[in-house]
């Protein structure tokens, strides 16, 4: 019932029953991933918190090797199309959670130590102190002081990303289902598979970038706190106006590196996605706004570590919240007046990609 109900709000029945079939099968064995996403999320945080950063990278490169190997077997000799690509996926955040766990308990040695050699006479007090201590699961409850600041932040956090989510899944059931109004019947399906496509393409592009510049947001979370518990002001200051610096430079870094990759000789970016002319005829009016977006899609990323570094929960939430709204109401106030620019002389179909696109871009 809940992936039906999911689906079709999502609008999976306009790509067709091949679509609706695929999307199921991909959401029930997704769905088992959960667990293992939640622990990975936490167990990240504390090593952050205690600014070890190389561990969550060590972890997740191992996650992500299990991930492409499962990938190739299942989907390209297997044949298992996406319920192989969400085993893959699965399986390997599975991976994920459980090195965490084994890692937290003790069990296994931290992979940062074990990479850069665990020289404690080079290790200075403060270091000395952050070190991981053991975690083993407990079935004791806390006291309300000790979970009211948890759950106040964790309750801030929740609904900023799913304001943000909100947004995604409405700009992905919006252009499944609205292409479908400008074409006749024979091509419905194949004009609205090919623009979800297209969308599902610059959304995974955007979202690489997005977690490579998260590397920056990370990194600055962790010292932003770490600076903040010494009651050193100058120390943040001088924390933040270095990784907005390096945020700006890696945005146009990866702007500039889309751009080449996406209008430069042979499309190279465009032809290593999809080879159907419909998709990449429509991905390309979208790849300019995903490449000029990148300085600031950089920025926002590394103001989030800033703040959450220093605990402005609610401050991120409340501006989330009202970005969302902002991007909503604009995509609204586009379509209802039905404004065609850039494409008056073009086919219809792509008014409505390109409207969602702008107005994430706006989020």
């Amino acid at each position: 019932c809940g992936p039906t109900v999911l689906l079709d709000a999502m609008g999976a029945d306009y790509t067709g029953p091949a679509g609706r079939e695929a999307a199921e099968d991909f959401v029930i064995v997704r769905a088992f991933a959960a667990p293992a996403v939640l622990v990975s999320g936490a167990a990240s945080g504390v090593l952050r918190g205690f600014l070890d950063t190389l561990t969550p990278t060590i972890v997740l490169t191992l996650a992500n090797v299990v991930n492409l190997c499962l990938d190739v077997l299942l989907v390209q000799y297997l044949g298992m199309g996406t319920t192989g690509a969400a085993l893959a996926t699965t399986t390997a955040e599975c991976v994920c959670a459980g090195s965490y766990l084994l890692i937290l308990a003790g069990i296994i040695p931290l992979p940062s130590e074990v990479w850069r050699g665990d020289d404690k006479s080079e290790d200075n007090d403060h270091n000395a102190n952050m070190k991981l201590p053991r975690m083993i699961p407990s079935l004791s409850v806390p006291s309300w002081s000790e979970f009211q600041p948890l759950l106040t932040a964790s309750s801030a956090i929740f609904l900023r990303s799913a304001a943000i989510q909100l947004s995604l899944v409405t700009a992905a059931a919006t252009v499944a289902r609205d292409t479908l109004s400008y074409t006749s019947s024979s091509d419905a399906v194949m004009i609205t598979s090919a623009a979800v496509a297209a969308h599902q393409i610059a959304l995974q592009l955007w979202m690489l970038c997005s977690f490579i510049t998260d590397s920056l947001a990370a990194a600055s979370q962790a010292l932003i706190a770490d600076a903040i518990g010494q009651r050193s002001p100058t120390a943040v200051r001088n924390i933040s106006l270095t990784v907005f610096q390096y945020g700006a430079v890696l945005g146009m870094v990866l702007g500039a590196i889309l751009a080449f990759g996406a209008y430069g000789p042979s499309h190279v970016l465009i032809g290593l996605f999809t080879s159907d002319e419909t998709t990449q005829e429509l991905l390309f009016t979208v790849m300019g706004l995903v490449v000029v977006a990148q300085p600031v899609n950089a920025l926002v990323f590394v103001g989030d570590g800033v703040l959450q570094g220093a605990s402005e929960f609610v401050y991120q939430a409340k501006t989330m919240v009202l970005s969302s709204g902002v991007a909503m109401t604009t995509f609204f106030v586009i379509q209802t007046f039905d404004v065609s620019w850039p494409f008056q002389n073009s086919v219809e179909e792509f008014l409505t990609l390109f409207h969602v696109w702008e107005c994430l871009i706006l989020l």
